[in-house]
C-alpha cells in the first residue's frame, strides 16, 4: 500500500490529524513517509513548521501538493519507495476525486453526531461514481472523536452500519487535540488502523 488519501466533503471532521498520526506510525516500518498537504489551509506543513520552530523533527515530511500536478506528484513519490499520505482540502470535488483516483485505499473520517453522519451522504455519492468508473476502489468510513458514552455517538455508530468502514474507531483523547506541532505519541489506535489496511485492501463492514 503506497499511497492513503483521508478526505471528506465537510471540513473540521480530522482529516489531518488522522493523516499526521498514522503517518507517524507507517514511519516506525518505513523509511520513506511522506504527508502530501493539498489541503489550502496547509494545517499538515503548518504543523510541521511548529514542530521544527521548536527543534523536533517529525519521523516523515510533509510537502505542499502541487495544485497542477499533484496526481503525478504523489505517483512519482510512490514510485520512488515512499508511501503516501494525502490529506485533502473540504469543499473541493476535483481536489478529492483526483486524490480517490490515485489512492490505494481512501480513508473518510466522520464525526459521530447526526449532522455530520448525514452530511457524510456527499462524500459517498462522489465515492460511489468514482468506485463505478475504476477497476479497483477502496474506501472506508472511519468514526473519529467517538465518546462510548454519549448517547448519541451510540446512535451515529449505528447508523454507519452497511457502509465500508473501519473496524477500529478513534476515541475523543485530548492528547489527539494537543499533538499538534509534536511528533504524535498516543498511537495505539492508529496502530489499529494500519494493521487492518495492511491485512487486507477490502475494509470491514463491522460495527465495534
Amino acid at each position: 500500500m503506497q499511497i492513503i488519501a483521508t478526505l471528506s466533503l465537510k471540513g473540521g471532521v480530522g482529516k489531518t490529524t488522522i493523516a499526521m498520526h498514522l503517518a507517524t506510525v507507517i514511519a516506525e516500518d518505513h523509511p520513506l513517509v511522506t504527508v502530501l498537504d493539498a489541503d489550502e489551509e496547509v494545517s499538515a506543513l503548518r504543523w510541521q513548521q511548529h514542530a521544527l520552530a521548536d527543534g523536533v523533527r517529525l519521523p516523515f515530511q510533509v510537502i505542499p501538493a502541487d495544485r497542477n500536478s499533484f496526481m503525478r506528484q504523489a505517483k512519482d513519490l510512490a514510485r520512488a519507495g515512499h508511501v503516501v499520505v494525502i490529506d485533502t482540502p473540504p469543499n473541493n470535488r476535483e481536489v478529492l476525486k483526483s486524490a480517490a483516483t490515485i489512492a490505494d485505499v481512501v480513508l473518510v473520517p466522520v464525526l459521530p453526531t447526526g449532522l455530520d453522519v448525514d452530511r457524510l451522504g456527499t462524500t459517498l455519492d462522489l465515492l460511489r461514481d468514482l468506485e463505478a468508473a475504476l477497476d479497483e476502489f477502496n474506501y472506508a468510513v472511519v468514526l473519529n472523536r467517538y465518546d462510548a458514552r454519549k448517547g448519541m455517538a451510540k446512535e451515529a455508530n449505528q447508523a454507519l452500519d452497511n457502509l465500508p468502514r473501519l473496524t477500529t474507531v478513534i476515541r475523543a483523547l485530548a492528547s489527539y487535540e494537543k499533538a499538534f506541532g509534536h511528533v504524535p505519541s498516543d498511537l495505539v489506535q492508529f496502530r489499529e488502523i494500519w494493521n487492518e489496511l495492511t491485512a487486507s485492501t477490502v475494509p470491514a463492514e463491522v460495527v465495534p
